[in-house]
């Protein structure tokens, strides 16, 4: 059976961990030269890739994708739109000559408990980091607070051993959950307060 094939299989069957370990050898890389393509970062990459998984599992899921050979060029077509759509909103755009639209996803915000159990989910992640992580997650995603505020509640230097700490927080969140890929799919499969929440940091 092809890769391809495998990965869709994977998805439709809801394997989680077969999902991850097929994208994420397979796709990756290219994610990554995407991105790098356009001087991004390797935590543009990683947040690419996640946001590419959630557009891909759904439109599979929902029958949009029926086409196996075209896996790739889709898999590239979301990519790049995700990351050009990021530097649009970002307005780090004014180096390329054109945008193209993001793709028209109709990723509408769901009730609010849907909401609700996102946020009980991703503390319940972010806790597992350490109580530093916990603690500045929780204050930049959830509370709005300011770099200097996080600084001085915590007794942290300055904003940028904050930011420092921040990043630093971020890969550990990734790590966790390219090791706990069924904790993944909860997230991906409640996407819209996943998405409202990740997004923030």
């Amino acid at each position: 059976m092809s890769t391809n094939k495998n990965i869709v299989q994977a998805i439709r069957q809801r394997d989680n961990k077969a999902i991850f370990t097929l994208l994420y050898k397979n796709y990756y890389p290219m994610v990554k030269t995407i991105v790098h393509k356009y001087n991004g970062s390797k935590s543009d990459a990683e947040d690419v890739f996640q946001e590419m998984l959630i557009i891909l599992i759904r439109a599979i899921e929902n029958g949009r994708v029926n086409e196996l050979d075209d896996l790739k060029n889709f898999i590239y077509t979301i990519s790049k739109n995700v990351y050009l759509n990021i530097l649009k909103k970002n307005a780090r755009q004014s180096s390329l000559d054109t945008v193209p639209e993001s793709l028209t996803e109709d990723i509408s915000v769901n009730n609010h408990a849907e909401l609700q159990q996102s946020e009980t989910l991703i503390l319940d992640i972010i806790k597992q980091l350490g109580n530093t992580c916990y603690e500045i997650l929780k204050a930049i995603i959830f509370e709005n607070k300011r770099q200097e505020q996080i600084a001085e509640e915590l007794g942290l230097s300055d904003r940028n051993v904050v930011k420092t700490y921040k990043n630093r927080c971020k890969n550990k969140l990734i790590e966790l959950l390219q090791k706990k890929p069924k904790l993944s799919l909860e997230l991906l499969r409640n996407e819209d307060g996943f998405r409202k929440y990740i997004s923030i940091i």
